[in-house]
């Protein structure tokens, strides 16, 4: 049996009828040993354990160049130890014309189906390659077996035949099924590195079938049901490590139905809500781990239709407003976490419409404008936390046309940071100053990824002013300093 070595195999388990290593000569083949007589090679590849037929070495016609190429295809190649393997594919492979002239032959190995790459993580295994049917055996880097199949020829496609195994790379058994003619059957077994065992459940022609389990690694039970020719069918339950409850969900062969609750791992229930023929219905409730209600939203038909609201954790309202058949209508309006109003505006047809104001937590007016169908139009202004005007721009359905900056009624320059996503990072501006540098002055502002404020600051002609703030990710202030004129005071 001729042995082969190729990288990438963990794609070959994946779709074992694809990959095939096609090696393409012409002519005589030279090789790296420092011989051109095919015995020389014979002898000096039995160790590897590659066997092959002879070939005329005096035949110099298509005959004997053909035979060559079988030769090669059979797995003379796939015999020789690995560093000369590497060579050879590169620029190893000559053949002789006329009286004996070597040209350069370029080896083209081409591995069909391919469709991803492992780069440094990319796995080593021994394949027989003797046939298109036998074992196939998948290796970590460390040399460590990963996975090992059986592949036979179905329709003219090699697929998985038989018992399949894995294993993690520190040698426990991983997972252990059986195929047959490409279709997993039977009983199939997941174990974790603890050797308890991670999954149970049976295949009926490559379907799941039947009672399934999983488990945790301290064994406790993390899901348990049943299905219906590949079809989740009943009662669903999952659970934390310590045993409560995470979810219990209901299907009819695979169409989600009836009631379905989740809870946080403190036991509370962490959401509820119905589901007929597949879509939601009536009303759902999201819930803090406090038990207070995070979200409530009313469902016909699979569409957000009817009244909605959020809250904070204290039971303080965050938004309210109102759906219709999926789309957002009405007064809709937001709250900051102190109870301040936050945002307020119209919508129809599901996008804003007409006059829409937003404020500052401690109530003063951050932003004011009109939407037509969507879109900004008119003048648009934007306010500091103390009332003054920072920014103003004029919008034609949706397209800016101008936009000017103020600090204290005194126009500045905008600049400006993002994240690599594009989002904002930071922003501040500046006093253009005679002699071409520029002078921060006005407010600063950084922001998380989400959005959310992170500090916020003011500069008065380079030097840090008043009081200084910082937020975390929550919302939560965790220092305050004041400043006069740049320094930090008590």
């Amino acid at each position: 049996m001729c042995q082969q070595l190729i990288t990438d195999v963990y794609l070959y388990k994946v779709e074992p009828e694809k990959v095939e290593l096609n090696i393409k000569l012409k002519g005589r083949l030279v090789s790296e040993f420092g011989t051109t007589k095919l015995e020389d090679l014979k002898s000096r590849s039995d160790e590897y354990t590659g066997k092959f037929d002879p070939v005329d070495d005096e035949r110099e016609d298509d005959t004997g160049r053909e035979e060559t190429t079988r030769l090669f295809e059979s797995g003379m190649y796939a015999a020789m130890p690995d560093n000369k393997r590497k060579k050879l594919s590169t620029a190893a492979m000559t053949y002789l014309v006329g009286s004996g002239i070597m040209l350069v032959l370029a080896i083209g190995v081409t591995v069909l189906g391919v469709t991803m790459m492992h780069g440094d993580d990319s796995s080593v295994a021994t394949i027989d390659t003797a046939g298109k049917e036998g074992m196939r055996v998948e290796r970590y880097d460390s040399g460590q077996k990963k996975a090992e199949w059986h592949v036979s020829q179905v329709d003219g496609e090699s697929v998985p035949d038989g018992i399949w195994q894995e294993w993690y790379e520190t040698g426990e058994k991983k997972l252990q099924g059986t195929y047959s003619r490409g279709l997993k059957v039977g009983a199939w077994t997941g174990w974790h590195t603890n050797g308890k065992e991670s999954l149970s459940g049976t295949y009926v022609n490559g379907k799941e079938e039947g009672e399934w389990t999983e488990w945790h690694s301290n064994g406790k039970q993390s899901a348990h049901g049943h299905y219906v020719d590949g079809e989740k069918d009943g009662e669903w339950r999952t659970r934390y490590p310590d045993g409560t409850f995470e979810s219990v969900e209901d299907f009819d062969k695979g169409t989600p139905i009836g009631q379905w609750v989740t809870w946080y791992q403190n036991g509370t229930r962490k959401s509820h809500g119905e589901y007929r023929n597949g879509v939601r219905e009536g009303r759902w409730v999201r819930y803090h781990d406090n038990s207070e209600e995070e979200l409530s939203e009313v469902w016909h038909n699979g569409q957000l239709d009817g009244e909605t609201y959020g809250a904070y954790r204290n039971r303080q309202r965050k938004f309210e407003g109102h759906w219709d058949t999926g789309k957002r209508t009405g007064a809709w309006i937001w709250w900051h976490r102190n109870g301040d109003p936050a945002k307020k505006g119209q919508y129809r047809d599901g996008v804003e419409q007409g006059l829409w104001k937003e404020w500052h937590p401690g109530g003063v007016l951050s932003s004011e404008g009109s939407y037509d169908a969507g879109l900004r139009v008119g003048e648009w202004c934007w306010y500091d936390e103390d009332g003054n005007l920072s920014i103003r721009r004029k919008y034609t359905e949706g397209r800016l046309d101008s936009e000017s900056y103020y600090f204290r009624n005194t126009g500045v320059d905008r600049r400006a940071t993002e994240y690599p996503d594009g989002t904002l990072k930071s922003e501040w501006t500046v006093l253009p100053a005679d002699d071409g540098t520029e002078i921060r002055h006005g407010y600063e502002r950084e922001f998380f990824k989400d959005g959310s404020l992170k500090q916020l600051g003011v500069y008065i002609k380079g030097n840090k002013e008043g009081p200084w703030r910082t937020w975390d990710e929550v919302g939560n202030l965790l220092s305050e300093t004041n400043f006069k004129d740049g320094k930090p005071v008590e």
